[in-house]
């Protein structure tokens, strides 16, 4: 897939932390609904940002300038939140 970026970071233990970026292309953001912890968060006070979590691991996705962001680790959502908050963009 073209524009299509991955980064993945992963320490010694194995906790790791992978932040996708994608053209959004018209496309929507799908999640399971069959997970028992969903729900919405604000990102940077202008995007809204979807997580599960199933299976002990967290995905937060969020459509930011036509492009879609995913961030999947077994961290807690408040630190993936801080993680989407620091991230910046160069298009």
């Amino acid at each position: 897939m073209t524009n299509f970026k991955i980064i993945l970071f992963e320490n010694d233990s194995g906790d790791s932390i992978e932040i996708s970026q994608f053209p959004a292309d018209g496309a929507q953001i799908h999640l399971n609904n069959e997970v028992d912890q969903k729900g919405e968060v604000e990102i940077s006070g202008r995007y809204t940002g979807h997580w599960i979590i199933e299976d002990e691991q967290l995905t937060l996705i969020w459509l930011q300038q036509n492009q879609i962001i995913e961030i999947i680790t077994r961290f807690e959502l408040n630190e993936a939140e801080k993680i989407a908050e620091s991230l910046k963009y160069f298009y």
